[in-house]
């Protein structure tokens, strides 16, 4: 699947569910359905960080939400 990510200015917003978030160390983006499940829409880089990174796909039920930011841009999800 391909995925095309566009980011904007980064600020504070408030966390109203369903909502985008950024994990800024590898660029992982998901979206949380309610506090600390989510799936992830992009997978991140690794840099370094295997354990903190999943694939496309992936559903999880305690992400620590609290190292996410709300994600600004827009995702465009495609089939090739």
């Amino acid at each position: 699947m391909k995925t095309i990510v566009e980011t904007t200015q980064r600020r504070k917003l408030n966390r109203t569910y369903p909502y985008l978030g950024i994990y800024r160390p590898t660029g992982e983006i998901v979206l949380f359905a309610t506090p600390d499940a989510g799936i992830v829409l992009r997978a991140g880089d690794p840099k370094g960080i295997p354990e903190e990174s999943h694939p496309a796909g992936y559903f999880g039920d305690c992400w620590l939400e609290n190292r996410f930011d709300v994600f600004e841009g827009s995702i465009t999800l495609c089939n090739d």
